[in-house]
């Protein structure tokens, strides 16, 4: 279930926003998608998840 959460936010992240700046997708919605499922299934991969959402909100 990790990896299946983690997969579309690698998406995202790497194409600058993708379907989250179409769809207008805030932070917090990020956060509680993605968060919760991959800090259960790898809690390091998930703070390098929030670095990434951090960066790519603080851009935005």
């Amino acid at each position: 279930m990790c990896l299946d959460r983690f997969q579309p936010l690698l998406v995202n992240i790497f194409t600058e926003g993708g379907t989250w700046k179409e769809n207008q997708v805030s932070l917090a919605q990020v956060r509680s998608r993605y968060g919760p499922v991959i800090r259960r299934g790898a809690p390091r991969l998930r703070a390098l998840c929030e670095e990434w959402i951090e960066r790519h909100f603080s851009r935005a």
